[in-house]
């Protein structure tokens, strides 16, 4: 999904994709996907855990 009116604290931050990415060890973890352009978002898509650091708060991320 791709948030294009984000929340008033990540408002700067928009657009910006989110996503739910199913890990080889069988569970699903929700959260941002970032490099990758947004029409090229698809499903099947490999993508690798990268920490997000935010406000130093660390948060979910994904990238190819």
């Amino acid at each position: 999904t791709v948030i294009r009116v984000a929340p008033a604290k990540h408002a700067a931050d928009a657009p910006y994709a989110v996503g739910v990415v199913r890990l080889k060890e069988g569970a699903s973890i929700f959260g941002r996907i970032f490099d990758v352009p947004f029409d090229k978002l698809a499903v099947g898509l490999p993508l690798r855990f990268r920490p997000i650091l935010v406000d130093e708060q660390t948060s979910v991320g994904f990238a190819p």
